[in-house]
């Protein structure tokens, strides 16, 4: 799965030649977000500070395309905590998993926990992150009441 790197200097793609306007406005963005950087933050427990230079947004699949308001949802949410509230099919299950990967990559001795009212959810949202994200599957464990 192709994914696109983002840190606070810069945009990387393997596909990408040149600069496009929207490479140009996320990167001013990222410096903006630098002042409140996440990556800079390395004194918290457990934290990777290479892995939190930067995080991890998928590219324009088949399966996915880019939606704009996702982008931004995954960004805040990085950076303080966040509910999402969308009718279905708008991609809360892909914030989701975009946010734990990134979470799960900068803290690698953690739990990443998804609370959910129902099984049916819960085993969508671990396919989610496995197919959209290539969290191992070996990495998520399902915890009921039993």
């Amino acid at each position: 799965m192709d994914h696109l790197l983002f840190n606070e200097n810069s945009i990387v793609s393997a596909n990408t030649s040149g600069t496009t306007v929207q490479e140009a406005e996320e990167h001013e963005e990222s410096k903006r977000m630098n002042d409140r950087t996440l990556w800079s933050q390395a004194e918290y427990k457990g934290f990777d500070g290479n892995a939190g230079r930067n995080y991890v947004y998928p590219k324009n699949t088949d399966k996915h395309q880019y939606r704009e308001y996702q982008y931004k949802i995954c960004k805040e949410a990085f950076f303080q905590n966040t509910l999402v509230v969308l009718p279905d099919g708008l991609g809360k299950s892909f914030i989701a998993s975009v946010v734990m990967y990134n979470i799960y990559r900068w803290y690698p001795m953690s739990k990443v926990i998804f609370l959910s009212a129902n099984k049916s959810i819960l085993r969508a949202q671990m396919e989610a992150c496995s197919n959209i994200m290539n969290i191992p599957k070996g990495d998520c464990v399902e915890i009921t009441g039993n």
